[in-house]
């Protein structure tokens, strides 16, 4: 399976994502080595809340700019799509 990485600000009210950002796979030692204790979930498959300093470090690398302090940021995978779709097809088509 491959994994795609999300940097997602979700709206404190509402709960809607208000910002989201995709990780790329270079970037994934910064992210690790910006959550804490990682033995359990090494490889990020489960939802990790980060902090404004580290919001604000991970799009300083990004080159985008974020008021941190605006959501509650989390650091999120999801199957790739684009890879998935491709693998789930020759299983339609056998049905």
């Amino acid at each position: 399976m491959t994994v795609a990485y999300h940097l997602r600000g979700y709206d404190r009210t509402t709960e809607y994502v208000g910002v989201e950002l995709d990780i790329p796979v270079e970037l994934l030692p910064l992210v690790k080595s910006l959550l804490p204790d990682l033995d359990a979930d090494p490889d990020l498959y489960h939802p990790h809340a980060i902090a404004c300093d580290q919001v604000a470090r991970l799009t300083q690398e990004l080159s985008v700019s974020v008021d941190p302090s605006a959501f509650d940021f989390y650091i999120e995978a999801d199957e790739d799509w684009r890879t998935g779709r491709d693998r789930r097809a020759p299983a339609r088509a056998q049905a």
